[in-house]
């Protein structure tokens, strides 16, 4: 796979060090990150299937929309700051440590 400008850019942004396109392939490779959803209501029911297995209360699918759209990292959620949106679809760091 081959990524836009504009998703290096922020790949770069949000894995410090990491320099060239193939750097992230590496990661993709590695199961590093993964994407899960190609649309935000495929990320969604993602989610809320992970939040059961914890039995952790749902929330709604405007909420989550709020959480992801403060930017990798800034969620009060720490499943949904794992997540960030390339071109293509919906990403998640398997690396984070909230």
């Amino acid at each position: 796979m081959k990524f836009n400008e504009n998703d290096l850019t922020k790949l770069r942004v949000i894995f410090k060090g990491y320099e060239y396109d193939e750097d992230f392939e590496s990661m993709i490779e590695n199961q590093e990150i993964v994407k899960i959803a190609d649309d935000y209501e495929s990320a969604y029911n993602d989610f809320i299937k992970n939040e059961e297995i914890y039995g952790k209360p749902n929330i709604s699918y405007d909420e989550f929309l709020s959480e992801l759209k403060k930017g990798y990292g800034n969620s009060d959620c720490v499943q949904i700051a794992r997540l960030f949106e390339l071109s293509d679809g919906i990403w998640y760091d398997n690396e984070y440590c909230g």
